[in-house]
């Protein structure tokens, strides 16, 4: 077929799911899927300058606009990639420069990119980045994150090359930088390193905050409801007052406001806030600007919402998008939709647990633990108590706007909203900003600073970091909590947890490496018992290897069964990986690595590829152990390729997606095997 009927085809076939947009215009638009963000919308403008005031929608470079837009098309529809709307920008961002240098060299088609090209391109790149350095309203910074976004759409079009010329598109004659992978690239001739990623917040910092929000809540959400309550009505009588009766409405609502008496500190006499008087505050651009009446209270009414979503974020570690994203209807069943409570298995704990919506990569299902208590007790936890906060405190604004979501911002800037259009949406850049300013008022307040002072140590103060410092918190408290904080963040890689959020602290990774040490220890004392304790290729190997292995242990130092595994883990110098869909025994077998082939190569501890890891390369590999504590991931896993193959029903004309049914396959032969192992009767991967 020829390529302009291959790319009519494509243009005519049914609509992905992903891809609701008008392909012949030259400005496509999507909606954004991640919820938070400041834009609802992302929207790509094909009018890209080209050279010499040319555009790439101009009737010359046609050619190349369709290469292009099948390109972006493909990436995002293609089982292989299914690129997110969230990643279209930086995508968009690198098509830009690339087309600006074709341009330049009067390449017309991507077909004529070579390999020396391609290194022509990088050079350029990098050239325009350092020498441009000076250029007024531009981040010009030529870091591994910008060089990555802006070279790695030229790989990515390659790598689909077949996809693409399948749909009438093009591909680079040769492989872009001698087929060198873009990570690679960047970190090896480029010599850009990641940087080492966000920090925890200092403990001077974070300890007032926390402490001013917990205080906040517990003892005064209450006042806060109320006043709200009790102005509203007075509010809305006011508006629909006129001439001299709505000037003493207004007066009598500013004296009931002013006059509020806020409740004590149990226990003290001495009320949790200051009296809502006139007072001049600092705004963020450093204007000083007089807060009185009703901008007193709707200061403190987002003071509390923020309050509540600060102790959300450090208590549970939810990012500030999951967080946004919770909404009332989410289940029914649940307690507000979102809280869900279960017996542990002793029976003697009630457990809580929120849960929502996850869209780091795509959107799932998740859970975050929010606290216990007794079974039986009313005692609330702090995560809990600021949910119910936050329930009562929007609900007015909710029943206002419509909205069903948990928190929520006010459009304008003065005063409490009269309609719908006074009620928006939270940000995750407006709840930023909102932190901020709870974290300034909280260190002036608990450390007696000076606000000016305050405002300088919050400058860096990001509600992600909050994640960080949980993690920091929960590790220190106890190591042995590792695996557990791995699943609770639902990380597919345990060197995200391990390297990225723990970092290189010298007292904490010897925490890790001990946490570690007992992990294998525990895990060769299952070896012994001589039963099956999960499944995967590698559980022959260790049914083989039991008697051998309690052998072993035997003749070791040590008063327990354990003592003795952890003597013999430091002995051999053995160590078991771990992860959220398998555990990995390439210390044991190196040779027999899928993901490091050269592992036995090696004269130190040999460990995972972890650039190379995925679920489906793992659940072949013979070192791999898929056990128990697997089948969550497998589960969703199962759930969502099911989802996949129905939507391609519905939208592909009964196309069922090759891959995504060789995943529902293989996840249910995992779930078979961890079930055969384990004893369980109760096999979830039934039937799509």
């Amino acid at each position: 077929m020829p390529a302009v009927r291959k790319i009519r085809s494509a243009q005519a076939a049914t609509l992905h799911p992903s891809f609701q947009v008008d392909y012949d215009s030259n400005v496509w638009t999507f909606a954004q899927t991640t919820v938070g963000q400041q834009r609802e919308f992302v929207t790509v403008d094909w009018a890209i300058p080209v050279a010499r005031g040319e555009l790439l929608t101009d009737y010359k470079h046609r050619g190349l606009l369709d290469e292009l837009k099948c390109y972006l098309k493909t990436s995002i529809v293609d089982d292989t990639v299914r690129m997110t709307v969230g990643s279209i920008p930086s995508t968009y961002m690198g098509v830009r420069e690339l087309v600006k240098f074709m341009g330049e060299r009067e390449i017309r088609t991507l077909f004529d990119i070579s390999t020396a090209v391609s290194w022509e391109y990088v050079e350029g790149l990098e050239e325009q980045y350092i020498m441009a350095g000076g250029d007024v309203g531009r981040d010009r910074a030529w870091t591994h994150s910008t060089a990555y976004k802006l070279i790695h759409p030229l790989t990515q079009i390659y790598e689909l090359a077949d996809s693409l010329r399948a749909r009438g598109g093009q591909a680079p004659c040769e492989a872009p930088f001698d087929g060198r992978k873009t990570y690679d690239v960047v970190t090896g001739p480029l010599g850009l390193a990641r940087t080492g990623g966000l920090l925890p917040i200092p403990d001077e910092i974070s300890v007032p905050i926390l402490t001013y929000a917990y205080e906040w809540i517990e003892h005064g959400s209450e006042d806060v409801i109320r006043l709200q309550a009790e102005i509203i009505p007075m509010l809305i009588d006011a508006r629909s007052a006129k001439g001299p009766r709505r000037i003493i409405c207004l007066r009598e609502i500013k004296r009931h406001i002013e006059e509020f008496q806020m409740s004590p500190i149990p226990g003290t006499l001495t009320p949790w806030h200051e009296p809502l008087l006139a007072t001049d505050r600092i705004d963020d651009a450093g204007d000083e600007r007089e807060i009185s009446g009703t901008q007193a209270l709707r200061r403190l009414i987002l003071m509390t919402q923020s309050a509540c979503s600060t102790l959300l974020q450090a208590c549970t570690g939810i990012r500030a998008h999951e967080l946004i994203g919770l909404s009332l209807d989410h289940d029914p069943t649940l307690q507000h939709g979102v809280i869900k409570s279960v017996t542990s298995l002793d029976g003697l704990m009630e457990v809580f647990s929120i849960c929502g919506i996850s869209a780091k990569r795509e959107a799932t299902r998740h859970e975050w633990t929010a606290g216990l208590r007794p079974l039986g007790t009313k005692h609330m936890p702090i995560v809990l108590k600021s949910i119910e906060v936050l329930v009562r405190l929007m609900e007015p604004w909710r029943a206002l706007s419509g909205s069903s979501t948990l928190m929520l911002s006010f459009s304008h800037a003065k005063s409490l909203p009269s309609g719908a259009d006074g009620v928006g949406r939270m940000t995750a850049n407006r709840n930023s900003l909102l932190q901020r300013e709870f974290a300034v008022e909280a260190l002036t307040k608990k450390r007696g600073i000076e606000m000016t002072q305050a405002i300088y140590e919050v400058r860096s103060l990001r509600p992600q970091r909050w994640r960080i410092t949980f993690a920091h918190y929960v590790f220190r408290s106890k190591p042995e909590l590792m695996p557990a904080l791995r699943t609770h963040f639902r990380h597919m890689s345990e060197q995200i947890t391990d390297q990225g959020y723990i970092g290189n602290d010298a007292a904490l990774l010897e925490n890790l490496e001990g946490e570690r040490v007992m992990e294998t220890s525990r895990f060769l004392v299952q070896i012994t018992l001589g039963k099956p304790i999960g499944g995967g290729p590698a559980q022959r190997l260790l049914m083989q290897h039991a008697e051998s292995m309690a052998k072993a242990l035997s003749v070791m130092d040590g008063e327990t069964l354990i003592d003795k595994a952890v003597a013999y883990v430091k002995l051999t110098d053995l160590r078991i990986w771990t992860g959220t869909y398998a555990s990995c025994l390439i210390d044991m077998v190196p040779d027999r690595s899928s993901c490091n082939p050269h592992a036995s190569l090696l004269t130190v501890r040999a460990s995972p590829d972890f650039g190379v890891r995925s679920p489906g390369l793992c659940a072949g590999c013979k070192c791999c152990i898929i056990l128990p504590e697997h089948r969550d991931f497998w589960e969703d896993r199962l759930l969502k390729n099911q989802t996949i193959v129905q939507a391609d029903r519905i939208n592909s004309k009964d196309q069922r997606s090759k891959i995504a049914m060789s995943r529902i396959v293989q996840s249910r032969a995992v779930l078979k095997m961890i079930s055969k192992a384990t004893g369980d009767a109760s096999d979830r991967s039934g039937g799509s």
